[in-house]
């Protein structure tokens, strides 16, 4: 069973500080997009500060885009950041279309949404016809600095329970997508790109991850343990991974691709 959609607190100043290494996988699922696809309306889903929504805006300039996220404080950033664009708080799980668009983009964002098998067909029936889902989740479960967080849940004694935090794998297999989607769909395109992000020391990692993955760990603990926890995190990941020969360390991040064209 997923995971039901997480509601934890976005700090959008803490994700912003890698913004730019988290907005290349949005344009590089957007260049995958067919180049004769016509948008004049496309959503967001889980805009964040609203990078993934002005990429977007840069490759179909005259689209009307909307971009959603359940953050009331990233929602507060985009709408200050890009202005030209329309943003909502809304859930995604809850999100309906008014009527089909062209677009459904969704960058590092429905892997915290619950049930894949129902949201994904549902998005796919929110398009016009020769309308395109394009979404990138991060596969990053079984990498080991997501491996390291459960490690340190379950393997100390904290005022709250944290074993079943993230014990779910949040993606599906690149197989199971192609299955649900390929009944509504003229075309499937589904990849896997493993990113290797350099990072000054296991430090940065932790910085990077305290406003995701570690979120909902750091979120259930008092403050005290929280930055306990975030202690004992970066000591591990200085043990797993180790420096190169200019003293950075590569963070390894895989996420999965997948463009639908609606049948």
């Amino acid at each position: 069973m997923m995971q039901p959609e997480v509601n934890f607190g976005w700090d959008p100043g803490q994700y912003t500080k890698f913004l730019s290494e988290r907005t290349r996988p949005a344009i590089e699922l957007l260049s995958r997009l067919p180049a004769e696809l016509s948008v004049k309306e496309a959503v967001d889903l889980g805009c964040g500060p609203g990078n993934s929504s002005s990429v977007i805006h840069s490759r179909f300039p005259g689209a009307k885009i909307t971009g959603i996220d359940s953050s009331a404080e990233m929602i507060q950033e985009a709408r200050q950041k890009h202005p030209s664009i329309h943003f909502a708080v809304a859930s995604i799980n809850q999100y309906q279309t008014p009527e089909p668009v062209d677009l459904i983009f969704s960058n590092a964002a429905l892997h915290w949404v619950s049930e894949h098998e129902k949201l994904l067909p549902r998005l796919m029936n929110s398009l016009r016809k020769g309308g395109a889902l394009a979404i990138q989740m991060p596969n990053n479960h079984m990498e080991i600095t997501h491996m390291t967080m459960r490690e340190i849940a379950t393997g100390f004694t904290w005022s709250k329970d944290l074993s079943e935090i993230r014990s779910t794998p949040p993606v599906l297999e690149a197989e199971q997508y192609y299955d649900m989607l390929i009944p509504l769909a003229s075309r499937v395109d589904i990849w896997q790109t493993k990113y290797f992000h350099v990072m000054n020391d296991a430090g940065a990692i932790g910085q990077w991850l305290c406003s995701t993955g570690l979120r909902p760990f750091l979120d259930a603990l008092p403050a005290d343990e929280a930055g306990k926890f975030l202690e004992l995190y970066v000591s591990r990941i200085a043990q797993y991974l180790k420096p190169r020969k200019d003293g950075k360390i590569l963070m390894p991040f895989p996420r999965l691709f997948i463009v639908a064209i609606k049948n």
